[in-house]
């Protein structure tokens, strides 16, 4: 194989991987109707993308094909990477690449068998078979050594992720850079300053529109920050929907204490 002695290789191999189940998805329609494997029925040009192709495959009024989450789930998976190698510049590690083509070879095989009742050694040569075999053994090898790592130093299952790279959870969280025992990705943590915990960047989110401002030609004010100060104003995502609550909360008690105050003023006959 190609990739063994160019790694960058391993993005057109797992891109191929993706074709083939995105192809396979559109037989099973074309099954249906060769009309279906189009967006437009009305204008037959453009081919569905894989998000409409299982929509219509699993609408009872066309196939009514039932997909598992275990299908759903690494389809999303081979649609999500796809993405990333061909929309912008993605780094993909040896070790990631070959666990990813692992896994999404090991789905084709078993949708292939489970829809077309076709085994994968009847389709790819024995020679050509056999090699990809030994990436498959080779990433469970991998795997088991991540695994028993992560037993032996006791590692608390909290600081466990799922690694951005390679997607299996051997991603460790530690303070400042995490690391994946399988494929050795490397990525800076960022602590959350509202729970403590250990988060990648990407994970964080801004409440700062949550916060009550003033537009007034071109200058922006700050009215009320609800106790949160400025370098508060992002959190993981855990925490973002309980402070979005506590700043409607705190919103909510000023406007009654508001409401309190100028209804007590008004029933003295206070001016206000």
């Amino acid at each position: 194989m190609e990739a063994t002695n160019d790694p960058h290789n391993w993005k057109f191999a797992i891109l191929n991987l993706v074709q083939a189940i995105e192809l396979s998805l559109k037989e099973l329609l074309r099954r249906e109707h060769p009309i279906l494997i189009y967006k437009n029925i009305d204008s037959p040009k453009t081919t569905v993308d894989l998000a409409t192709a299982i929509n219509r495959l699993e609408n009872k009024k066309i196939s009514g094909i039932s997909f598992s989450e275990f299908e759903k789930k690494k389809i999303s998976q081979a649609l999500r990477l796809r993405n990333k190698i061909t929309h912008y510049e993605f780094e993909l590690h040896e070790l990631s690449a070959q666990s990813f083509f692992s896994e999404l070879f090991a789905f084709l095989v078993y949708f292939h068998h489970n829809h077309f009742e076709i085994e994968i050694d009847d389709i790819i040569p024995e020679k050509c078979l056999g090699n990809i075999l030994k990436i498959d053994i080779n990433v469970k090898k991998l795997k088991e050594k991540a695994d028993k790592r992560i037993e032996e130093e006791k590692i608390e299952i909290e600081n466990i992720r799922d690694c951005p790279s390679c997607e299996e959870d051997t991603f460790i969280i530690s303070e400042e850079e995490g690391i994946c025992y399988l494929c050795r990705y490397k990525e800076q943590m960022l602590q959350c300053q509202h729970c403590g915990e250990w988060y990648f960047e990407w994970e964080f989110e801004s409440f700062r529109n949550e916060l009550d401002w003033e537009y007034e030609e071109g200058i922006t004010t700050l009215l009320d920050d609800y106790g949160y100060n400025y370098d508060q104003w992002e959190c993981c995502k855990n925490c973002y929907p309980k402070i979005c609550e506590d700043i409607q909360n705190k919103r909510d008690d000023e406007y009654n204490y508001f409401m309190e105050e100028e209804y007590y003023n008004k029933s003295r006959g206070w001016d206000i």
